[in-house]
């Protein structure tokens, strides 16, 4: 598999959600159907709140794919959706679903509740066949029968547990509360913080509350504080008591009941300054009721409108599943549910057929932290075969742990090269990188990291991920749109390119660098995500997005990889690497070309592939010298395969494991192997079995007679120290000789397939008439430039530039670059933003063709988004805001402005919505940055209308060279509650002469009271980009067939400043009470459009936020900064040591061609 393989001596059970519910499908317009992958769903909060946060009258058809590694979460899951829709919802029964889904304890009527409702479930799956034709299979389907197998088991459990006589009972009571009393005087230092995210900006002063919910539910099991209703919950609830640990209380000690719920409106609400514990946990259940209620509705009113479709399985595999069954139809027969389950994956659910229904292609990824568990690379390169190519199809991460010492540079950390390199190798791009902005707030998750950084090792972090090229709205309007464009690289540079990547990968193989940090080693040494297969599934995806000599550029990696010393200990890695890249169909290297000779076990085979599996049978008594020890001293130290030889040693890292026994078949010429699972696998008897790939010749390398096969632990400083004395120096946890036909087997590799399905998936749209040539930068082994070239094929446009005529260039938009031969235009498209105005113009007049070469835009540098930075995708519909997230205005509680107390936050939440840099601009009021001015100007709106400082208004003119264009009335401030944020429920008048005297009244009125916003240079424009996006983000109104948007293929429709931007569809429409009841804007009712303004957040991974507030800003500019230990442009190590800026001391770089790069960004906080 792509990802170590890890001994599971400590898992944590995941039952509840440890963050706040989000909108899966706040990237889409809201006509468009959702087909939605959930990996790592976890419970099902986030399903509950976006059903919850669809219009009444939605017709969008909701599909979602949910997968979870538990099948206890899933069981509990489908216990929780059809307790919903099984009952009438009154409040007695919200009170029995909510203690049977939150609860420890139960009462005798939650319990019997609970009971009754698995009887059911066990009734109605016999099997596939019996639950398709069960009235929850009308939303409810199972993708295999293993997962209606394993979450029937558990439903079983829980009646079982129910039925135990009361000594039994009692023992598990007795051992549920010793693990709870053990965990809380463990762990419950920090973890009372944990609820605090849930909070938004209220994140600090809910520290108090929101650690006595977490102290009392920890404490008693439930959330009520009624003396009556605690000494009634005596029984169990079986459903916290059965996971994939076995039989057990392994709840993750930061489980609470509150967190996936919003808990800023108990702020918003409550007469006290900060609420009490019962108003925090009366908040969560209220949302509770109103997501459910809604649910229920859905399911009820709208039939055939929601599927939830459930896989119990890893998330990996099933992408993988997926991706074959797209290419081929089929699914590879050597891939099982998830590591450690043996079961093969097998979609038998029914709905994968050729007429199953089931979607395949996802327009909405979203894969929860399990980046954490599985590293951010392989998420990504296993998932975007599934992502739609649609201009609206998002994928999201989430992060909660980090690595390094910055938090908030996790994401520049975790990708092993620049953004904007991976990026456009894999076609896939955080667009707040792109934009330079984020409309979601984790203001306050980077405010805890700088406070706590010392303690509180956890910072949240949601990032949106799109194809790049569908952020231009230019490319996006093309009816012949490219889908992809392919990218040419000499083979040198790629190969260049890829091996600084494979260095970043594979670091902590690094002798050197582990000696030099042991300290930080010690720490993050076990988080090993990576293995040679990861990179070899990341080439197969970027072989076929690039056009190259792939022989001669893997030639140029190897010949690197071959000489360098940096990374000793991964030359142990080398056949496991050739292997990988043989199976993916990548490469085959001059090892695995290796003769074959005959001999040991080839000796009597007809046919000896390049590669076979060796499986090796591990008594079960071996691993008791992991079993045996305290889970939280061993933790999950990775395992690996090896093969030795007494000159060799070689790791292999890509294993499978399961329990069972492994008979031989097959023939002396073809052998085979059968296997049996152990139907208990931790408590049976059975042997442990683990495979892994190695190459045919690595088993002649030595005399056979003299190589052995064995199963070991990963070396770190931790597993060395604690496992050197009991397993040796190689960490052998059990080896046995080659040629042992007991316990070793070797038998040909089942081929992988994966090659027929990628290449129809990234298939290259050919209809682009440009190409486009990659230009690396030798030294920082990043990507510096893009050059378009077209070859001009029509004979008139030939003699004009034979001819003589000038040939000139132009940026047209982040992506696209018009050339001009005489009156001729060629439109040269390329993948990533450029900066138009550092273009260079290559002319071959006699061989008939033109190139322009363009660095890549960064975030800072001028051009590429900075021309169009809400962009909104234009076809034969208008399409969602790109980088904006939707909204359901109406959904979202309002702010009660006349209670000053209530809203004394959004100043410093605002605060921090500006980077350091913006703040060093505004105090020199410096007013060059356009996107700063925008940012200012909401800004100076959102307060004013919120009142927390001397202005209070509701209406406010934007103008420009004195002259109000645009008039914008609040008659609401509501709280963005999944993205942690406040925004103005507001509609905008955009003013022209021809309406001038129809709103004449209106103007008149509100004179008095209007607040002008000035705006500066390049801001109209910009404003008059950002209106569609703010009116599209929360419309609920539909596009007619008249729509000037539609008809000019044009967003906005004007940058002028006194004209109208937006289109006539949304004018007059959705005008809320409020509006209403003010009589003095009636005139101006029939022209205005409902917007929705929202704070711009900077992005931390981009420049600093939050490192310097309020009287501190003055430092950034006097103070210089502790140096880093990376190249602050290409975050390298240095060539051979880091150079450092000799004016303020505070950037290192590796050389002065990367200090040279970097100068633009680095002279705005530079002192010199």
């Amino acid at each position: 598999m792509a990802h170590t393989a890890m001994y599971p001596s400590k898992n944590f059970f995941y039952p509840i959600g440890n963050t706040s519910a989000v909108v899966l499908t706040d990237s889409l317009v809201p006509e468009e159907p959702a087909n939605l992958l959930l990996l790592g769903c976890g419970d099902p909060r986030n399903i509950l709140f976006t059903v919850y946060s669809q219009a009444n009258d939605t017709e969008r058809t909701l599909d979602f794919t949910c997968c979870d590694v538990e099948p206890a979460v899933l069981a509990r899951n489908v216990l929780l959706l059809t307790m919903i829709t099984d009952i009438e919802l009154s409040n007695e029964a919200l009170l029995k679903i909510w203690n049977s889904f939150f609860h420890f304890f139960l009462d005798e009527k939650s319990h019997s509740f609970l009971i009754a409702q698995c009887q059911t479930l066990i009734e109605a799956s016999g099997s596939i066949a019996a639950w398709n034709g069960s009235k929850y299979a009308k939303f409810i389907r199972m993708c295999n029968a293993n997962t209606l197998l394993d979450l029937r088991r558990h439903w079983n459990l829980y009646v079982q547990a129910g039925q135990l006589p009361s000594a039994r009972k009692k023992r598990l009571r007795e051992m549920v509360l010793s693990s709870i009393g053990t965990t809380r005087s463990v762990k419950h230092g920090v973890s009372g913080n944990f609820p605090c995210r849930s909070a938004g900006p209220y994140f600090h002063q809910s520290g108090e509350p929101a650690t006595k919910v977490f102290r009392h539910y920890w404490k008693t099991g439930i959330t009520s504080l009624n003396p009556q209703v605690i000494s009634a919950a005596t029984f169990v609830n079986p459903t916290f008591l059965y996971s994939l640990t076995g039989e057990g209380f392994a709840l993750h000690y930061g489980t609470t009941p509150i967190s996936p719920f919003h808990l800023a409106p108990a702020f918003l609400i409550s007469k006290k300054p900060i609420p009490t514990m019962p108003e925090l946990v009366d908040c969560a259940r209220s949302q509770f009721s109103s997501w459910v209620k809604h649910f229920c509705a859905f399911v009820r009113d709208k039939p055939g409108k929601l599927t939830i479709r459930l896989f119990a399985g890893d998330a990996l595999f099933l992408c993988r599943a997926l991706v074959h069954h797209v290419g081929t139809g089929k699914i590879p027969a050597n891939l099982t549910v998830a590591p450690w389950n043996t079961a093969p994956l097998i979609l038998d659910g029914g709905d994968y057929g050729f007429d199953g229904g089931a979607p395949t292609s996802f327009n909405v990824i979203e894969t929860s932290n399990i980046m954490d568990h599985v590293g951010l690379l392989n998420i990504l390169v296993a998932a975007l075969p599934l992502l739609s190519p649609d201009p609206s199809a998002t994928m999201f991460t989430e992060a909660l742990l980090y690595t390094g010492k910055d938090a908030t540079k996790n994401l520049t950390t975790q990708f092993c090269a620049e953004v904007s390199t991976i990026s456009l190798l894999l076609d896939l791009a955080p667009i707040n990188y792109l934009s330079n902005f984020n409309t979601r707030s984790n203001a306050e998750e980077i405010l805890a990291a700088r406070l706590h950084s010392g303690g509180f090792k956890q910072y949240h972090e949601r990032i949106t991920w799109k194809r790049p090229m569908t952020g231009d709205q230019m490319i996006a309007s093309q009816p012949n749109r490219p889908s992809r464009i392919p990218i040419s690289f000499e083979p040198q540079s790629l190969g260049r390119l890829l091996f600084g990547i494979y260095l970043k990968m594979f670091a902590s193989d690094d002798t050197m660098s582990r000696l030099s940090s042991v300290l930080e080693t010690m720490q993050d040494s076990q988080i090993v995500h990576y293995v040679r297969e990861t990179f070899a599934v990341f080439l197969a995806i970027v072989k076929r997005r690039v056009s190259v000599d792939w022989d001669a550029a893997m030639a140029s990696f190897f010949d690197r990889l071959n000489n360098d010393r940096s990374l000793l200990m991964g030359m142990s890695n080398y056949q496991d690497f050739c292997t990988q890249l043989c199976l993916a169909g990548v490469y085959a290297p001059e090892l695995m070309r290796t003769p074959i000779t005959k001999e040991g076990r080839f000796q009597e085979w007809t046919h000896v592939p390049l590669t076979v599996s060796v499986i090796l049978v591990v008594p079960r008594e071996k691993l008791r010298v992991l079993s045996d020890m305290d889970p939280n001293k061993v933790g999950t130290p990775v395992l690996h395969g090896n093969l030795h030889g007494p000159m060799t040693h070689n790791i292999f890292a890509s294993l499978k494991v399961g329990f069972g026994e492994v008979t031989p078949s097959g023939t002396d010429a073809r052998p085979g192997v059968i296997f049996e699972p152990d139907p208990s696998p931790w408590t049976g008897t059975s042997s442990l079995i683990v495979s892994f790939s190695v190459p045919s010749c690595a088993l002649h390398i030595e005399h056979p007679n003299r190589m052995s096969v064995s199963f070991s632990l990963r070396s770190t400083p931790q597993t060395s120290m604690m496992f050197i004395p009991k397993l040796g120096m190689f960490l052998k946890i059990f080896a046995a000789p080659l040629m042992d036909h007991s316990r070793v087997f070797v038998i040909p590799d089942e081929p992988r397939g994966l090659d027929d399905s990628l290449d129809k998936i990234f298939a290259i749209n050919d209809r682009l008439e440009n190409k486009v040539s990659v230009t690396t930068d030798p030294q920082s082994c990043r990507i510096a430039s893009l050059t378009a070239r077209v070859d001009i094929t029509d004979v008139p446009t030939r003699d004009i530039l034979s001819s003589g005529a000038d040939v000139s260039s132009r940026q047209t938009s982040p992506y696209v670059m018009e050339v001009r031969i005489g009156q001729a235009r060629r439109s040269l498209i390329y993948p990533f933003p450029v900066i138009g105005s550092r273009s260079k113009l290559r002319i071959a007049r006699k061989t008939f063709y033109v190139e322009v070469v363009a660095p890549l835009a960064e975030p800072l540098e001028p051009d590429g988004f900075a021309l169009n930075r809400f962009p909104i995708p234009l076809t034969d519909k208008v399409g969602a805001p790109w980088n904006f997230h939707s909204i359901q205005l109406d959904r979202l509680p309002l702010l009660d402005v006349s209670n000053r107390s209530r809203v004394d936050w959004i100043g410093p939440h605002l605060g921090l919505a500006k980077t350091d840099r913006e703040r060093a601009l505004a105090k020199r009021n410096d007013r060059t940055d356009t996107l700063a001015n925008v940012k200012e100007t909401i800004h100076a709106i959102l307060v004013d209308a919120s009142g927390v400082q001397q202005h209070k208004s509701r209406v406010f003119g934007l103008s420009a060279e004195g002259n109000i264009d645009t008039i914008i009335f609040i008659p609401a401030l509501r709280f963005d509650l999944a993205a942690h944020t406040l925004v103005a429920d507001a509609y905008v008048l955009p003013l022209k002469k021809s309406r001038l005297r129809k709103v004449e009244r209106t103007l008149g009125a509100i004179m008095g009271e209007m607040i002008t916003v000035n705006l500066w240079g390049g801001e109209v424009a910009s404003w008059k980009r950002l209106m569609p996006t703010l009116a599209e983000r929360c419309r609920t109104w539909k596009h007619g067939p008249n729509c000037e948007f539609l008809a000019t293929k044009t967003i906005p429709l004007t940058l002028e400043h006194e004209n109208d931007p937006l289109c006539s569809c949304g004018k007059g429409k959705d005008i809320s009470v409020a509006f209403m009841k003010e009589k003095k804007w009636e005139s101006a009712r029939p022209f205005v459009t409902r917007i929705a303004i929202g704070p711009i957040f900077g992005v931390p991974y981009v420049e600093d936020v939050g490192v310097f507030t309020g009287a501190m800003t003055q430092e950034l500019e006097e103070k210089p900064k502790e140096p880093s230990g990376r190249c602050a442009r290409c975050g390298g190590p240095g060539k051979p040591k880091l150079l450092v800026c000799s004016a303020c001391k505070s950037s290192s770089y590796c050389s002065a061609g990367c200090q040279k790069e970097d100068w633009k960004k680095h002279k705005l906080v530079c002192k010199k």
